[in-house]
This record gives C-alpha cells, sequence and structure tokens, in this order.
C-alpha cells in the first residue's frame, strides 16, 4: 500500500500566542478559488512553481499570520504574491501596523532559509504542497470549520479524494483524557 500522509504548515503564532479559530462557515474557500475558476488562476493556485509557493511560506511563515488573518488577506487582495506586493499602506488599512511591516518589508534570513529547505523539499519527487484551490485538496478537509491553509503531503495526492478514517489521540494521555 503507497505511504501517504500530510499535515500543515505552522499557520498560528509563535510563542504559544492564542489565535481565535477563522472562519466557521462550511467549505470555505478565498474568492480567489471559487468555482470555476479560470484556467490561467488554477494554474497559479496549483502550485507548481516555486515563486508561487515560496509566497504562500512567506505570508503564513510571518509572525502573527495565522488562519484568520491568512483568510482575511487572501479574501481582500487575492493570492499571496498580491498580498505582499500590496504594500505597507494597504496593509495597514486591515492588519495591524506590525505586521504590516513585516509583509512589506524584507524576508528575515531565518524565514528565508525555512523557504528555501521547503522549496527543496517539494522538488522532490512525490512530494507535493497543496493550498485551497488545489484540485488534490481534500474537500472533507475544507469543508472543516477552520482548514489549513496549505498542506504537504507526501505520495499519491489523489487518494486525499477518497474515503478515509482517522484516528486521534495522545501518547501521553491525563487521566481525564482516559476517562
Amino acid at each position: 500500500m503507497p505511504s501517504l500522509y500530510f499535515r500543515s504548515i505552522r499557520v498560528c503564532p509563535p510563542r504559544g500566542a492564542h489565535m481565535p479559530l477563522a472562519c466557521r462557515g462550511a467549505r470555505w474557500r478565498p474568492q480567489c478559488c471559487a468555482e470555476p475558476a479560470p484556467a490561467g488562476l488554477r494554474e497559479k493556485i496549483v502550485l507548481t512553481d516555486p515563486q508561487a509557493l515560496g509566497d504562500w511560506l512567506r505570508l503564513l511563515l510571518t509572525d502573527g499570520v495565522g488562519p484568520q488573518t491568512a483568510r482575511a488577506l487572501l479574501e481582500r487582495f487575492g493570492l499571496p504574491a498580491q498580498v505582499l506586493a500590496a504594500g505597507f499602506p494597504a496593509l495597514q488599512k486591515c492588519v495591524p501596523e506590525k505586521l504590516a511591516l513585516a509583509l512589506s518589508g524584507p524576508i528575515p534570513s531565518e524565514m528565508q532559509a525555512q523557504i528555501d529547505k521547503t522549496l527543496a523539499w517539494a522538488q522532490e519527487p512525490g512530494n507535493h504542497a497543496l493550498t485551497f484551490g488545489d484540485d488534490h485538496y481534500p474537500q472533507s478537509l475544507l469543508s472543516t470549520a477552520d482548514p489549513p491553509p496549505l498542506l504537504y503531503a507526501k505520495g499519491r495526492v489523489e487518494l486525499l479524494s477518497r474515503p478515509a478514517l482517522a484516528i486521534v489521540g495522545s501518547r501521553s494521555a491525563t487521566v481525564q483524557g482516559m476517562q
């Protein structure tokens, strides 16, 4: 049986900061990804271009950009490249000044190293990065209240659209959890 797993990238702010859950509606999809997508737009959303993946990573790895903020920015500006190209004045109208500066300023070296590492991973055979607009993004996950904006997948991504079973648990369950 082929090996397949996926996980979302870290989209919550670091250092344990709390980010409220985003959009509670079912089947959330940014306006730029609404069906039917024009062929040109679909090509930009499907992450075959390293620059497009780099833009998604830059957006989602920026301190202070969680799922809710990412959705708001994508709904307002479109794709991540458009968010990053919007400039400080436009960004400041919808996010705090510190976050607008981070998104419009130069990429920190630590973030660039993470982006480069991820781009190298994505170029390996069988590795995939999936966004909301990708045909292989699992529809069952997209219909949840808080779908991750970006998934890493390894293996046959077409299997993500088939029925599946997930078992969620803890390696170190608490007494209350075992009851």
